[in-house]
């Protein structure tokens, strides 16, 4: 019976391939029943989307909803199986395709001329809701887990196994990228190993994560994070802002502007352009020619923007904007993009609004959950800690003892070394004066500034930083775009001594801080980015602190200049500290008093820092 089940769906989607959509539902239809009798249940989803797909094809588009809806529930059912995070983000990436059917699907109903204006709006609605289900789910699971300090009663000796493999994962990953480099012939068995290391290593790191979940009494408690309805994300929303919702499909994409007052669906490119469009925009910022006879040309950013804030200008109307991104637009800051204003001039979208990125709406409320749930914050909160200018090498003038390096640097296997081949980790001259400069702003008694040796990984784990309103770090940031575990800041890897350190404050050690902080601050590169994953972001180091406790995080999402960020930092932490402006309005106006600069004028110098995070 099982086989016969298989061999209809087979059937069933060879048929839909080949446009039969009345034979595909015939052959489909007994085959979920059958999957469902025999709980298979990820085979009945296959089958429930194969039913949604061919009933659209028939005009069915009623019936295609419903199989759609279903299709959905037999998904997200599976998903919770799923007892890692990462796991179970993994997972549902893989079968995307379900949500974006779907919002196809409602979205062909509210734009249907036989429909009602009530109808059309209903239809809108439910598709606003099906992307806010099929998106960030990762995080806020994580925050739900945050919520009840999930991570809090892991054994000693299950965390020293996660670290101990994190260490050989990384170890692992440089004996692969080394054998990629070398492209020896002679190595192809060598290299296959270092593969098979590398994919066991994950396999065991995967296991402890769900021995870490399931080994804790309050895991049985957790149910899913429900993700908000449509009048639920308006209201969430607030007066002052405007959101913008993304969601790429293959034939077209779509956002949604949502305000207390309205949500409006504004029909988009298919994701093939719109992302290739990205990507030149993301080319265009992320270099810069110093040759001052060569002008850096904007057209790549008009093109994007004509594509993404064009059609929505004049819904606008807010001084806010928070965009919820998709896909590769996740690698723009769109506070760049050019924006045709009343008077017919172009100016970068922060010349008129804030604005500020959010993984969900839902994620946001489970962020609040979990803030609460932690209690109150100290009475006498301090102001800012800040870790800065570490010691990356032994090459370093403040490791030199009577002119001459500390004995023990010559021992040191490096710990930076082994971060990744080909990254270079010399010292960010800059970090120094920018720690420096920022806690300047605040009295003795308010802050931490830990720089140079102070500046390691124990200072952090060790130092109470829910006290702290304000957490900066100026440093290196290292991103795994394929293991994001790997991902880290670099902080001191030498005592004043010159011993050893492991100064990689990894994501697992990010995600076992216990913040309360309004903002953290990554003076990094390439920070706001990590492993991406369809429907669900990056995976990385600003998730990471977010899961901590951070309402919001700044982070760059291209190598940084050291110079030009220092002067950028100096400007935000004064517009908060001395003029009390909020995160989202500071770094606003300190970004374009950055852009106002002739030597800084150019976005590749200021318009890397996203806010990420609640605004609220």
């Amino acid at each position: 019976a099982r086989l016969l089940a298989a061999a209809d769906a087979a059937a069933g989607h060879a048929e839909i391939a080949a446009g039969q959509s009345a034979a595909a539902i015939e052959h489909l239809e007994p085959a979920a029943a059958a999957f469902a009798r025999f709980g298979m249940h990820d085979e009945r989803a296959d089958a429930l989307h194969g039913l949604s797909l061919a009933a659209r094809a028939a005009n069915r588009l009623d019936a295609a909803l419903d199989y759609g809806n279903a299709a959905l529930d037999e998904l997200e059912q599976m998903r919770l199986r799923v007892a890692d995070p990462e796991l179970r983000a993994v997972f549902a990436s893989a079968r995307r395709d379900y949500y974006e059917s779907q919002i196809d699907l409602l979205m062909a109903r509210a734009r249907d001329e036989r429909s009602a204006g009530a109808e059309r709006e209903k239809y809108a609605r439910a598709a606003l809701e099906v992307s806010e289900r099929g998106r960030a789910r990762m995080i806020a699971d994580l925050l739900q887990e945050a919520a009840v300090d999930l991570r809090s009663g892991a054994p000693a000796e299950l965390r020293a196994k996660q670290n101990a493999l994190y260490e050989q994962l990384a170890d692992a990953r440089r004996r692969r990228d080394l054998l990629l480099e070398a492209a020896d012939p002679g190595k192809t068995a060598e290299l296959d190993r270092a593969v098979a290391d590398l994919a066991a290593l994950e396999n065991a790191l995967n296991l402890v994560e769900i021995d870490v979940r399931r080994g804790n009494p309050r895991y049985a408690s957790l149910t899913a994070a429900a993700p908000l309805d449509s009048a639920q994300i308006q209201k969430a929303v607030g007066s002052d802002t405007v959101l913008l919702q993304y969601s790429l499909g293959e034939s077209a994409s779509w956002v949604w502007v949502v305000t207390p007052e309205r949500v409006q669906a504004v029909q988009l490119a298919g994701r093939a352009t719109i992302e290739a469009a990205a990507r030149r925009a993301l080319a265009r910022l992320e270099k810069h020619n110093a040759d001052p006879a060569v002008q850096p040309s904007a057209a790549e950013l008009d093109e994007l923007a004509a594509l993404v804030i064009a059609p929505v200008a004049e819904s606008l109307d807010r001084p806010r904007v928070a965009l919820a991104l998709d896909g590769a637009l996740q690698f723009v800051p769109f506070a760049v993009l050019p924006l045709r204003g009343a008077d017919g001039t172009n100016a970068p979208l922060l010349a008129r609004h804030e604005v500020i990125e959010v993984p969900s709406m839902s994620a946001l409320g489970m962020s609040a959950l979990a803030l609460s749930a932690r209690g109150a914050a100290p009475a006498e909160r301090k102001t800012l800690a800040v870790f800065a200018d570490p010691v990356l090498d032994a090459s370093d003038p403040r490791l030199a003892k009577d002119g001459r390096p500390a004995p023990l640097v010559a021992a040191a296997d490096g710990f930076a070394a082994r971060s990744s081949a080909g990254v270079e980790l010399g010292r960010l001259l800059s970090t120094g004066y920018e720690g420096e400069t920022i806690a300047s702003l605040v009295p003795d008694k308010g802050k931490l500034l830990a720089r140079g040796f102070a500046a390691n990984r124990d200072a952090v784990l060790d130092s109470d930083l829910a006290d702290y309103r304000y957490i900066h770090f100026a440093t290196h940031g290292l991103v795994d775009a394929r293991y994001p575990g790997l991902s880290a800041l670099v902080l001191s890897q030498f005592d004043a001594q010159g011993r050893p350190l492991d100064g990689f404050l990894r994501l697992n050690d990010i995600y076992n801080l216990k913040l309360g902080a309004d903002l953290v601050v990554l003076s990094a590169c390439d920070t706001a980015l990590g492993r991406e994953v369809r429907g669900e972001g990056f995976i990385g180091l600003t998730q990471g602190f977010m899961t901590a406790g951070a309402r919001t995080v700044v982070a760059s999402l291209w190598q940084v200049p050291d110079r030009a960020t220092a002067e950028l930092m100096r400007n935000f932490y004064r517009y908060m500290l001395d003029e009390g402006l909020a995160p989202p309005a500071a770094l606003r106006k300190a970004q374009l008093a950055s852009a106002a600069q002739r030597r800084w004028s150019d976005p590749y110098f200021w318009g890397a820092f996203v806010l990420v995070g609640d605004w609220r």
